[in-house]
């Protein structure tokens, strides 16, 4: 259950970056504004948090993978969630997480969006694989609650919140692929 380690990691951030990182305003700045080049914590959360995160993930679906109980494509599309992770930690976001910035302000974005999308994809594909039931259920409400929340970090509006909802984001994705690996 290395998905289980991979939230405590990130548990763990969360509490670190309260104590070191004091402006950073959680509900309000998405995750990767942790790892931004001019937070203070930066370098230590792109390779203490970004990294140890994607390779747990990448493990975890890998034993997955090893059960046979989901098809390769499925974990495909999962497995943009680590790689995204990875991607984070070596191309780090612009101040304020923009949608376009530097070149690796963009890279990140198109990794974030590519994770999200991955997520959407391999999360209700599961869900239609198994027998109708809560475990199904589950995973069609993670897919549905990321496919809402992608909308939700694009509309304006909605920019104040966008840490929470990158936060919800996260959690149902996690909590989907801690579902799929007790299922395998």
């Amino acid at each position: 259950m290395l998905i289980l380690i991979a939230i405590g990691v990130a548990l763990f951030w969360a509490g670190y970056s309260h104590f070191f990182y004091p402006a950073y305003q959680p509900l309000s700045q998405t995750i990767s504004e942790l790892g931004q080049p001019k937070s203070p914590i930066g370098r230590q959360v792109a390779w203490g948090y970004f990294l140890p995160v994607s390779i747990l993930l990448f493990t975890e679906l890998i034993f997955v993978w090893q059960t046979g109980a989901f098809p390769v494509w499925v974990l495909a599309f999962l497995a943009l969630t680590p790689l995204s992770y990875l991607v984070a930690a070596v191309f780090p976001c612009d101040e304020g997480a923009p949608l376009r910035g530097s070149f690796n302000n963009n890279v990140h974005m198109i990794s974030g969006i590519a994770e999200y999308l991955g997520a959407m994809l391999g999360l209700s594909s599961a869900a239609l694989l198994l027998p109708a039931g809560s475990v199904s259920f589950f995973l069609a409400a993670a897919a549905l609650t990321v496919t809402v929340g992608l909308i939700g970090l694009v509309i304006p509006l909605l920019n104040r919140f966008k840490g929470a909802i990158q936060r919800v984001m996260e959690l149902s994705i996690f909590l989907g692929l801690f579902v799929i690996s007790c299922y395998s």
